[in-house]
């Protein structure tokens, strides 16, 4: 029971399950981390730490429950007794709506990935002395930590597996150089190795496997033993995970990502096994691979007919099969882990010893499949000269989906402001994510200056 008797809550010890949260699995089933109230607890105090917690903190809630970082909004606030801003997902997508409550709430401190922050940059935020920013989630890039160095008092780079509870390494950004934004060192707590294919620490300058020791490494995977999680042989009786990313030491004592050693991909900010979109898919087709292209997935099929390539809605039959695929895989999947463009294959290609050939999977091509129907009301017309402007295309027709022909949430943004400055009316971004289809967005589009119409009567 969840109470011994009424009104008397269990007694918790620092090793009992605090929460789990799942992954993504290269197997084809999610891994469900169980993180303990130690580990919880040491994260918490280290944030007080670095970046450090202010009495009078304001901060800001943008991530998904879903998504590891949440626990950052929620337990340093909660346990330092600050003000939490939660925003809807509507408006965490929309750089001028986060741009709003940051200013209008007087919120000086929050977590976000480089997407969400370009988003706010494009959107016009010019930040304040107070406002405190930790980048998590996604490479940090130079351009960008420039960019909000002039906006912000403070800009943190963040890096952290969900196995090690949130974050693991931290650095404070002062002035960005070179072709990297360095991930810093061990939170207070933590212990990072870099380690070569032998298990042994390697020398600042020469690219390793990063391993993370100390309070933060989870209990394990739930009903699962992995050897990814094993005994710390520097830290006797302590235990480390290996996080399959490689890095290596500067000559600071910092480190610098370098990205993964296996199939996993981060795509805004979520961590994606490939190998667990494929195994679902296998449930619908003999056959597939999911790769990356852009920032978007792109899945191959084996089994639909024709050998034609699918995308929105191109080759009738094939168009058909896709969609289906795709409406079962959103049966077992989240939003983030569908691909928005397939194309299908005979079979898939093979290197000499008989595994996937991910190199040389084709690349999209929009210029295969039914010709494009063009745009034709006032409202197609202008929908579809403001994607060709944000997403950089000759054209587009009506079938197509924004996000299949390479929009993301911050061209989203972009979209919906231009169309609010040639329309003189607010477009909320949430629109396009709801009818990412041209001709229903079009369609939206003429009722809301409909609705604007009535209104003004």
């Amino acid at each position: 029971d969840v109470y011994t008797r009424q009104g008397e809550a269990p007694v918790t010890t620092p090793d009992d399950l605090a929460y789990v949260l799942y992954t993504s699995g290269s197997t084809g089933r999610p891994k469900g981390v169980e993180v303990t109230h130690a580990n919880l607890a040491a994260f918490v105090a280290a944030m007080r730490i670095t970046p450090g917690i202010r009495d009078d903190d304001v901060m800001l809630g943008l991530t998904p429950f879903s998504f590891d970082v949440f626990g950052f909004d929620l337990w340093v606030s909660l346990c330092n007794g600050l003000r939490l801003e939660l925003l809807d997902r509507a408006d965490a997508v929309d750089g001028h709506a986060v741009a709003r409550r940051i200013d209008g709430s007087g919120v000086t401190l929050f977590t976000a990935t480089p997407t969400t922050l370009r988003m706010l940059v494009a959107a016009g935020w010019t930040g304040g002395d107070r406002v405190r920013v930790v980048s998590i989630g996604e490479v940090l890039d130079p351009a960008l930590a420039g960019e909000l160095l002039v906006r912000v008092g403070e800009l943190w780079n963040s890096y952290g597996p969900t196995e090690t509870t949130i974050y693991s390494t931290m650095t404070r950004i002062e002035a960005p150089a070179g072709d990297s934004v360095s991930i810093g060192g061990p939170l207070p707590g933590e212990r990072a190795y870099v380690l070569d294919q032998e298990g042994r620490l390697v020398p600042p300058g020469v690219p390793g496997e990063l391993w993370i020791g100390g309070t933060g490494v989870a209990r394990g995977y739930r009903g699962l033993s992995v050897a990814t999680f094993a005994d710390d042989p520097l830290a006797p009786g302590e235990r480390r995970y290996r996080t399959g990313d490689l890095a290596c030491w500067r000559p600071d004592g910092t480190l610098d990502f370098l990205g993964r050693r296996d199939q996993q991909v981060k795509i805004r900010g979520h961590r994606i096994e490939l190998g667990e979109i494929e195994a679902a898919l296998r449930e619908s087709v003999p056959d597939a691979a999911v790769a990356v292209h852009g920032e978007h997935l792109v899945g191959y099929l084996v089994g639909a007919p024709d050998g034609a390539t699918v995308e929105g809605a191109q080759v009738e039959a094939a168009h058909v099969e896709a969609a289906q695929v795709e409406a079962a895989l959103r049966e077992h999947l989240p939003e983030y882990m569908i691909p928005r463009q397939w194309i299908t294959l005979d079979r898939l290609p093979t290197t000499s010893s008989g595994k996937v050939d991910r190199g040389a999977l084709p690349k999209p091509d929009r210029a295969t499949g039914r010709p494009q129907v063009p745009p034709s009301s006032d409202a197609e017309l202008l929908v579809a000269d403001v994607w060709q402007a944000v997403l950089g295309l000759e054209q587009v027709g009506v079938d197509d989906d924004f996000f299949a022909v390479g929009g993301h949430s911050l061209a989203a943004m972009l979209v919906a402001a231009r169309l609010k400055e040639a329309l003189a009316m607010e477009v909320p971004v949430r629109l396009l994510f709801e009818r990412p289809v041209l001709a229903t967005f079009a369609g939206a589009i003429e009722e809301l200056l409909v609705a604007e119409l009535e209104a003004g009567r």
